[in-house]
């Protein structure tokens, strides 16, 4: 009930990310080990962030995880494109889409190849990448309007738990920019909440999903950690209309997220 009067004044996104704070600044275990982390430095030599920069992205304040977590993501990147006879260093040009404070973007360091560019919706995010990962060219996007790059850009473009928080018109309007941007026959990876994150949804939105419609909850709250989103398999072909051809799936296959993760083609017509 009181979840629902905050909402309905817009105050919810506040008062849970306040609680959270609340609760971090008396963990006093979690105070000590994020010390001590950010004394001894990232294990790559490249600057940590700070615990409200990790909570923006992760929805907690642990830095030694976060950094782990982002080692995670770059490793499966790695390995599903290599599955697929690829290799990350042959690209010309790489986009993380919703970088954030470079939770992933910072172990790219050592590609030789490839140019490394981070784009998100939050100002800080970005200007914290912009001051500590100098190999990167990162900017800001609005949410509701194309980023700044021109079309057929990218080799490949990859989103990590962005879907996850997007309405249904955003997911469109979402996907419609990644193929805007990405080169004709380039490579998109996205990654969703699939199967195995639906034990959350009420009989009825299980029902939807398992009937393979796209399941939003707390719509209101688009773009945010708060909102959450449900996509079935195949939930991308309609979105897609034959834009994309799905080169691979794996379940549970973002290791860092534990979330499903697809790999497409890009088709554009000539």
């Amino acid at each position: 009930m009181i979840n629902s009067v905050l909402d309905k004044f817009q105050l919810g996104a506040s008062a849970r990310n306040g609680l959270n704070f609340l609760k971090y600044i008396f963990n006093w275990k979690l105070l000590r080990k994020n010390a001590r982390f950010i004394r001894n430095g990232a294990p790559d030599g490249l600057p940590v962030q700070t615990p409200g920069l990790a909570f923006l992205v992760c929805g907690q304040y642990d830095l030694e995880s976060m950094y782990h977590n982002g080692l995670k993501g770059a490793n499966w990147i790695t390995d599903l494109l290599e599955k697929n006879g690829l290799c990350i260093d042959e690209f010309d040009s790489i986009l993380d889409f919703g970088c954030g404070c470079g939770r992933v973007l910072r172990f790219w360091k050592g590609l030789i190849h490839a140019k490394i560019y981070g784009t998100d919706y939050n100002p800080s995010l970005i200007r914290w990448c912009e001051d500590n990962l100098p190999f990167v060219s990162v900017s800001v996007n609005d949410m509701h309007s194309r980023t700044g790059y021109v079309d057929n850009f990218f080799d490949i473009v990859y989103t990590i738990s962005v879907f996850t928080h997007l309405s249904r018109e955003m997911q469109s309007c979402c996907l419609d920019e990644l193929i805007r941007i990405t080169k004709p026959g380039g490579y998109i990876i996205i990654t969703v909440h699939g199967v195995s994150r639906t034990s959350v949804l009420s009989d009825e939105e299980l029902k939807r999903f398992r009937n393979g419609e796209l399941v939003v909850r707390g719509e209101k709250y688009s773009g945010t950690n708060i909102c959450g989103t449900y996509h079935p398999r195949h939930c991308f072909e309609k979105l897609a209309d034959r834009r994309l051809i799905e080169i691979d799936y794996s379940a549970q296959g973002a290791t860092d997220a534990d979330q499903d993760v697809y790999l497409f083609r890009t088709v554009k017509p000539d």
